[in-house]
């Protein structure tokens, strides 16, 4: 019997939609982002390098075609050998954590706009003054303070990701000094560049913490020593003479007392969209008429 008309039809149908299939099959997993770029599915890149170089070409050519720009490639630490690869394609590193590299490659014929990696790191000083006029301070086992002689300072660290500064502030005090203590006030913030390993810029905040508990006990792997030292006497240290620091210093202890007005930490919903944000704020009633939302007064870990 001749084939009909809609046999002949069917038949094409289902060839563009294997055609289609297999095109789709020789791409990469991945999604689409809102600023008209691809982030590739690290989830799901294939186990061979052969087939991931294959793969990568044929994703690059249909991408280029349907004017995709920046291309966004996360390689686990389990798929290294997939590197060499993707720099022959002309991807670039962009940054890289413990378990993973990220890398980018721009396909548009107009100037990247691709963010950079982060530029800054954020640190945290922790004033903690009790009710003897006593401000706690350690001394370090390495690191640039720990070869200064007579070097007192305050508790400090880097904040986590995902963490909030006056958390950062509590957890520090916590880990080295074994003290609970809870957040009053952000005193100010240094800016500094060019700072470590990495040459990052550097924004170091102080606040101000109320010590819920004083008797110290130091974390050995960093802190060499800690105590309570009048505040005065610390303030009159030799380092500290000419010091940023000691004016900063200075301001966490009138703040502490009240002459000196600190931010408070209020969190605030979005707005736009789901979710809230942590905003530091001066302590005072202004024109804006703010509801009264929850703030980190009474934050503390445990």
């Amino acid at each position: 019997m001749a084939s009909s008309g809609n046999d002949s039809s069917l038949t094409s149908m289902f060839s563009a939609i294997t055609t289609t299939s297999d095109k789709s099959e020789q791409l990469l997993v991945h999604t689409e982002d809102q600023y008209g770029g691809v982030l590739i599915d690290a989830s799901q890149l294939p186990e061979s390098k052969t087939d991931f170089t294959v793969k990568l070409a044929a994703s690059l050519t249909a991408w280029k075609k349907l004017a995709k720009r920046g291309i966004w490639l996360k390689v686990p630490i389990e798929c290294s050998d997939f590197i060499a690869s993707a720099v022959k394609e002309g991807f670039e590193f962009h940054h890289a954590e413990t378990n993973y590299v990220m890398m980018t490659k721009w396909l548009a014929d107009v100037p990247s706009t691709i963010p950079p990696n982060a530029s800054h790191q954020v640190g945290v000083g922790a004033f903690v003054l009790n009710s003897k006029n006593e401000v706690l301070v350690v001394q370090e086992t390495s690191g640039p303070a720990a070869a200064r002689k007579d070097f007192w300072k305050l508790p400090t660290g880097l904040v986590n990701q995902g963490e909030e500064i006056a958390d950062g502030a509590i957890r520090e005090v916590l880990e080295e000094c074994g003290i609970r203590t809870k957040f009053l006030s952000m005193v100010g913030m240094r800016s500094a560049h060019n700072i470590g390993a990495c040459k990052k810029s550097d924004l170091f905040f102080v606040c101000t913490l109320q010590p819920l508990s004083e008797d110290i006990k130091i974390q050995e792997s960093e802190i060499a020593a800690a105590k309570w030292m009048d505040v005065e006497e610390w303030l009159a240290l030799d380092f500290m003479k000419d010091s940023l620091y000691k004016q900063m210093y200075e301001w966490s202890l009138q703040s502490v007392n009240g002459s000196y007005v600190g931010m408070r930490a209020t969190e605030m919903p979005i707005g736009f969209r789901p979710g809230t944000n942590m905003v530091y704020h001066m302590d005072q009633r202004s024109s804006w008429d703010f509801p009264d939302f929850p703030s980190l007064d009474s934050c503390q870990i445990q």
